[in-house]
C-alpha cells in the first residue's frame, strides 16, 4: 500500500464511530422500499453509522444524485470534514475534478501528509474511495486493513466485501467462508439468511469493540428525510 494512502487512511480512522438512528432500522426494508441491493443498503447504513448521519437521509441522496453510495462515500466525508454540500462537491467531480484535487482544495489531509500535497492531487478515484471504505470497514468490522484490501484485490466489490464482513461478524465466521457461501447463488439477502443473520441492523451487535446504542427510529425503514431541508445538497 502506497504511503500516502497509509497516511490518509490513518487520517480517516480517526472518525468517532457515532451512536445515531441507525440501531432499528430495517436493512430489508430499505431494499424493498428504495429497490436497493441488500449489500447496497447495507453500505448506506455503514457509511451512515460511521459519519453520524441518518441511513434513509443517505438513501434519498443517493437517488437524487443518480449514484451509488459506495461511490458517493467520498462526497459524504468530504461533506462532513467541510460543510459543504453534497451536491456541490458532486458535481464538482463529474466536472472532471479528481477526488484527490477536490479534498486538498478543501484541506482535507493531516498535518504530516502536508509533504505529500502532489502525491494526493495525482491519486486516482479509485485509491481515494479504497481509502474510505478500508478504513470505515477496518473499524467497523476488526480487521486489518491489508486484509480488507486483500478482498478487494480478488476482484470483490465494495458491497460484497461489506456484505460478506457484515455477515461474519454476526455469524462468528471468517470471511471467506461466508464469501464461499455467497458464490454458489450470489444473493447477499439469502447469504444473510443461510448463516441466521437478522435483517434488522439493530440485531447486529456484534461487531468488535462494541458500541453505544443510540435512540432509534424503530420501522422508519421507508421514509427519506428531505436532503435538501438538512443541508447535505
Amino acid at each position: 500500500m502506497r504511503t500516502w494512502i497509509r497516511t490518509l487512511l490513518a487520517a480517516c480512522l480517526v472518525l468517532p464511530l457515532s451512536a445515531t438512528a441507525n440501531d432499528d432500522l430495517s436493512l430489508t426494508a430499505i431494499v424493498h422500499k428504495h429497490g436497493l441491493s441488500w449489500e447496497e443498503a447495507l453500505g448506506a447504513v455503514l457509511l451512515a453509522d460511521a459519519l453520524g448521519l441518518d441511513a434513509t437521509l443517505i438513501v434519498g441522496t443517493r437517488k437524487s444524485l443518480g449514484a451509488t453510495v459506495f461511490e458517493l462515500a467520498p462526497a459524504f466525508a468530504m461533506h462532513k470534514h467541510s460543510g459543504r454540500g453534497i451536491r456541490g462537491i458532486w458535481n464538482q467531480h463529474r466536472r472532471g475534478h479528481g477526488w484527490g484535487v477536490i479534498a486538498q482544495e478543501m484541506g482535507m489531509h493531516p498535518g504530516a501528509f502536508n509533504k505529500s500535497r502532489v502525491r494526493q492531487r495525482k491519486a486516482n478515484d479509485a485509491e481515494f474511495e479504497a481509502v474510505i471504505w478500508i478504513g470505515l470497514l477496518s473499524r467497523r468490522y476488526g480487521l486489518t486493513p491489508e486484509r480488507i484490501s486483500g478482498l478487494r484485490g480478488k476482484g470483490l466489490q465494495w458491497g460484497d466485501i461489506a456484505a460478506s464482513l457484515h455477515i461474519a461478524a454476526a455469524a462468528k465466521k471468517e470471511p471467506e467462508a461466508v464469501l464461499a457461501r455467497w458464490r454458489k447463488h450470489r444473493n447477499w439477502d439469502r447469504a444473510r439468511s443461510d448463516f441466521g443473520v437478522p435483517e434488522e441492523w439493530a440485531s447486529q451487535k456484534s461487531r468488535r469493540g462494541g458500541r453505544k446504542k443510540g435512540k432509534g427510529h424503530k420501522g422508519d425503514g421507508g421514509k427519506v428525510p428531505d436532503a435538501l431541508s438538512a443541508g447535505l445538497l
